[in-house]
């Protein structure tokens, strides 16, 4: 029969070191950033001007958008297609390059098929996650910020509705406006990670 003792001090023993492998991962995170806040400003700081210059010339960003898919299924369709005729990989891959050839060929030959497919979807995608977040909230009654809840639900179906209604003229600025979102959110992130690297020191880390 094993001791209890022994039982609880062996798994208080595994949560320490278990918090202990945490806290060097957080350290050598904390390092990195303190160390490279420089080049995280500098990518950060493109992000958020990539980001506004997509809000500006939405038309811009949205036709450069669907051009960078097309020639990514087409590069992704290419090396499948290799990787199955050098015998590296399967009729499955061979079958899945060849339709995404023939996609990307089709995005190329009809643009505004793909930038109107390209719409569609995000529009769907916001009726998607609006429709889970109903389900979710009616579920859960009691918990806590449902009225928020409900107004996510709210805005998600509105935007796309929004879009679906605005068509043919949403086809034009959608993807440009939600990549520069993106882009300005994920480089207003990137800034407020590289001063705090900046703000820390090597004492803090330690």
């Amino acid at each position: 029969m094993v001791d209890e003792t022994t039982l609880l001090t062996g798994s208080a023993e595994a949560a320490q070191e278990e918090t202990i492998i945490v806290a060097l991962t957080l350290v050598e995170t904390a390092e990195d950033i303190r160390r490279n806040w420089v080049w995280i400003l500098l990518v950060g700081s493109l992000n958020l001007l990539t980001g506004i210059a997509c809000l500006f010339y939405p038309i811009f960003a949205t036709q450069t958008a669907a051009l960078v898919l097309t020639y990514v299924i087409l590069i992704t369709g290419a090396f499948g297609v290799a990787a199955a005729t050098c015998g590296n990989g399967t009729r499955q891959m061979l079958l899945v390059g060849l339709v995404q050839i023939l996609l990307a060929a089709t995005m190329f030959m009809h643009p505004l098929f793909t930038m109107t497919l390209l719409t569609y979807l995000v529009a769907v995608t916001f009726m998607m996650i609006g429709l889970m977040q109903m389900s979710v909230a009616r579920m859960n009654r009691r918990m806590a910020g449902r009225f928020v809840a409900y107004m996510s639900v709210f805005l998600a179906l509105f935007m796309s509705l929004f879009i679906i209604f605005s068509m043919p003229l949403a086809q034009w600025y959608t993807i440009g406006v939600l990549v520069g979102v993106n882009l300005i959110n994920l480089g207003t992130s990137r800034i407020l990670m590289a001063c705090y690297g900046r703000s820390l020191s090597r004492s803090d880390i330690e």
